[in-house]
């Protein structure tokens, strides 16, 4: 990730605490997109490394998602914002 930060490139990590929703992001440009496990999320060492933290919105019923859904939701979103 360093290198890639050396690059131009923006690192968002996904954080359910995060005070900023990721669709309200300007997608463009170099992005790196780090997601944590189900449950509890980005470990420590790796989220030192995001210039942004950035949150799924979701009902509070709902505690977490897992990998597969997150990055379906995410990546959805930037397909048709990216258009």
């Amino acid at each position: 990730m360093k290198f890639l930060k050396e690059k131009n490139f923006w690192v968002y990590g996904f954080d359910s605490k995060s005070k900023k929703n990721f669709i309200d992001v300007e997608w463009k440009g170099n992005n790196i997109l780090l997601f944590g496990s189900e449950g509890e999320g980005i470990k420590k060492h790796t989220e030192k490394y995001a210039d942004f933290l950035v949150k799924i919105d979701m009902n509070e019923k709902i505690e977490s998602l897992n990998i597969s859904n997150s990055a379906a939701i995410v990546f959805h979103h930037i397909n048709r914002y990216q258009k």
